[in-house]
């Protein structure tokens, strides 16, 4: 009797450890080449939010896109889960984009730049929602030389962090209703 309680106990215990990750919000890590579109971007796609980027002189056009109707975000080479990470979040809300230039103050916190002493430097920026799917277009410089932003050199492998919130979480501070990572090279 007591091997099968404890066979019970250990089969609830590693059902339990599986279901962890989709308990968390989705969390999902990949590793992916990226792809090369026909109009100059490269993209990547993290279960189903797509990053796309290009390369352009001194900066670099970024659109991001997530199924909902809420924020989503893109950020750069954090050091452990958000920490160090330069961050773009945003959402679109009756036609007007609300977007913001973020850096992560901890492992699950970010703050404006300018709230730490640095500059926002999006520019360009854009959005939509269509179809319950939400774009945000921005464009930011490849290295600021701002302490609150990372360079993004071309030819190297950058870490890639994606989240979005639940549809209709209009706001930058809400828990994600999805976050992933990668490693591409830009």
């Amino acid at each position: 009797m007591k091997s099968v309680k404890s066979k019970q106990v250990f089969t609830a215990v590693f059902l339990s450890l599986l279901a962890l990750p989709l308990l968390a919000g989705g969390n999902q890590e990949v590793e992916a080449q990226p792809q090369q579109d026909s109009d100059g971007f490269k993209s990547v796609t993290i279960r189903d939010m797509e990053v796309r980027w290009q390369v352009d002189g001194d900066y670099m056009h970024f659109e991001v896109t997530a199924p909902t109707t809420g924020w989503v975000s893109v950020g750069f080479n954090p050091t452990s889960a958000m920490r160090d990470a330069d961050i773009v979040i945003g959402y679109v809300e009756g036609g007007v984009l609300t977007i913001s230039d973020e850096f992560g103050t901890g492992r699950t916190s970010h703050r404006p730049d300018e709230e730490l002493g640095g500059t926002d430097h999006i520019t360009n920026a854009s959005g939509e929602v269509q179809d319950g799917v939400t774009t945000i277009r921005f464009t930011k410089p490849i290295d600021s030389g701002d302490e609150y932003d990372v360079p993004l050199t071309p030819g190297e492998t950058h870490r890639i962090i994606v989240a979005h919130g639940r549809d209709g979480a209009n706001d930058l501070r809400s828990g994600h209703a999805f976050r992933g990572g990668v490693d591409v090279e830009f």
